[in-house]
């Protein structure tokens, strides 16, 4: 939030010719608009403006769900040690905490698969302010607890339940955990290449774009997807043949070439 404003040096208008009443804006005033009229400039801004306009500085105005979602942005700013706790709090804002409530539980979503290990364990997490749950979600932990990941939310297409994937929306609460779990890097490989098993999307306008693209090309990715498949296993059903065909063609070719070293020799 920028307010309230003031100045950090004083302000003189030169334009005003005469000096027994120069106009001057000193630094440091906070200067406010009540109606019609100025307050700051030859009188004291009243009390309530400035505890106004301080709490709306430091969001203390907003509501609770707002405050959260603007210091969840704050990815640098949250004290979290998954592996060894079961709490995090914001370093600033203590009072907004996460608690991760009862141990993991051995769970399974098909991210997992992608990891060295392919267990995944999950725990119910929530999000407080002081004591009160403002808001619940759960931390899933991947690769043997090496990698901590929010809940990712999985998504059918058009109502096919053939077309679907697992997504983070940076922008909503899950979103920014995972910036905050990733200390802002939204690295969601743990000892693993990145195969992109969760989509990320800034936002829902991108995502709603990517499902407008999924349903019109997904016959067209289908089908040369079944294509490479068939080609696979083509190849392995003629692997011995071929096999045997390169051995044959390798052992023809060193036969001719020492019969050219042969006939050099001659």
């Amino acid at each position: 939030m920028h307010t309230p404003y003031y100045l950090i040096e004083q302000y003189k208008d030169d334009s005003v010719k005469d000096s027994h009443k120069p106009k001057v804006v000193e630094a440091g005033k906070i200067y406010v608009r009540l109606n019609d009229r100025k307050a700051g400039i030859g009188e004291i801004t009243p009390y309530w403006c400035l505890e106004y306009l301080w709490g709306k500085h430091f969001g203390l105005n907003q509501p609770i769900l707002k405050r959260l979602n603007v210091l969840l942005e704050d990815s640098n700013k949250w004290i979290f040690d998954w592996g060894n706790k079961d709490y995090a709090y914001h370093i600033e804002h203590p009072e907004f905490r996460m608690q991760r409530i009862e141990d993991f539980q051995q769970g399974w979503w098909p991210a997992a698969a992608f990891y060295t290990q392919p267990i995944m364990y999950i725990a119910k997490l929530n999000i407080m302010y002081h004591n009160t749950i403002i808001y619940e979600t759960e931390i899933w932990a991947f690769d043997e607890f090496r990698k901590f990941l929010p809940k990712a939310v999985n998504r059918y297409v058009g109502g096919n339940c053939n077309i679907w994937y697992s997504y983070y929306q940076l922008d909503t609460i899950e979103g920014k955990l995972l910036s905050i779990f990733t200390h802002g890097s939204l690295e969601i490989y743990s000892r693993e290449p990145n195969y992109n098993q969760l989509l990320i999307f800034n936002n829902e306008k991108e995502r709603k774009n990517f499902d407008s693209f999924l349903i019109e090309h997904f016959m067209t990715i289908l089908t040369k997807r079944l294509q490479m498949n068939t080609n696979i296993r083509l190849l392995r059903t003629q692997m011995p043949m071929a096999k045997a065909y390169y051995i044959q063609l390798y052992m023809s070719q060193r036969l001719l070439k020492s019969m050219e070293i042969g006939r050099i020799q001659i």
